[in-house]
């Protein structure tokens, strides 16, 4: 830290919560928006209930909300910590890109462990193995 600046642990904090509040917050309404028909009747009549909770967390796009949430409280750590002068916006934005250049791996992994998830899943291959094995196996296996 700068000379004559004082750290608070607000300043964490704050952001830290933000992250989750948002992501809960952001389960809740994007898993929300997606519910049909009976479900929808449901969380229209009780909005509060656990069966609707259950119903949008379990339909929410994980990956929209929690990249929104992080970035949201991304902006508000630059925000905080510009504010109190704990580092200028130049210095902010070069930490926050640099935070990035070391994280592009795991998010290119992450994408391929995904893109192959959803291509096994469309191809039908937990069918096709297990129909190609079950003769084959014990059933204790």
């Amino acid at each position: 830290p700068k000379e004559g600046i004082k750290i608070r642990a607000f300043d964490a904090i704050v952001p830290i919560f933000t992250l989750i509040i948002l992501a809960i917050l952001g389960f809740y309404f994007n898993g929300l928006s997606t519910l049909e028909g009976e479900e929808l009747a449901k969380a229209s009549a009780n909005p509060l209930s656990f069966e609707t909770f259950r119903a949008a967390f379990g339909n929410a796009d994980s990956s929209v909300v929690l990249f929104q949430a992080a970035l949201f409280a991304a902006i508000v750590a630059i925000f905080i910590g510009v504010r109190r002068k704990i580092f200028n916006l130049k210095e902010a934005v070069e930490t926050w890109i640099y935070g990035w250049k070391t994280m592009i791996f795991t998010i290119v992994l992450l994408l391929f462990a995904w893109s192959l998830s959803s291509i096994v899943k469309d191809l039908g291959t937990s069918l096709f193995i297990t129909s190609l094995l079950a003769d084959k196996l014990p059933e204790f296996i």
